[in-house]
């Protein structure tokens, strides 16, 4: 299953806002991932509510700070990869549930994203 837009999977694994609020709201949570001069906290939250066993496509090859982020939230099942990974069709063989873009994520390859999303488990 996709989605029309990043990060609308809140029902289908059961997360709400009020659940990710609480978490923030912890000490488990480090606040950095809200830092107001660079960061709005969007990437959190797809993180937060991504399907289970889901490809969450990073912006860049970079994947610390997304890989920090589903550590924080024990997203384990998350698979965290970069734009190859469509570009490249390194979809090939992989079984995953959704795919969750990055809000920052820009395709220049809008085919091999549809057929990534073909692939997708139902």
């Amino acid at each position: 299953m996709a989605a029309d837009k990043p990060g609308q999977y809140a029902a289908t694994i059961g997360y709400s806002e009020e659940l990710f609020q609480q978490y923030v709201k912890t000490k488990k949570f480090k606040s950095s991932f809200f830092d107001p001069e660079a960061r709005t906290g969007r990437t959190t939250q797809q993180i937060f509510f991504a399907p289970r066993n889901a490809v969450f496509v990073w912006c860049t090859h970079i994947l610390d700070y997304p890989k920090k982020i589903a550590s924080e939230f024990h997203r384990e099942d998350l698979m965290i990869v970069g734009p190859d990974w469509i570009a490249e069709r390194k979809f090939y063989g992989c079984q995953y549930s959704h795919i969750v873009l990055d809000h920052a994520y820009v395709t220049i390859e809008p085919d091999r994203l549809e057929e990534a999303i073909v692939r997708c488990r139902s």
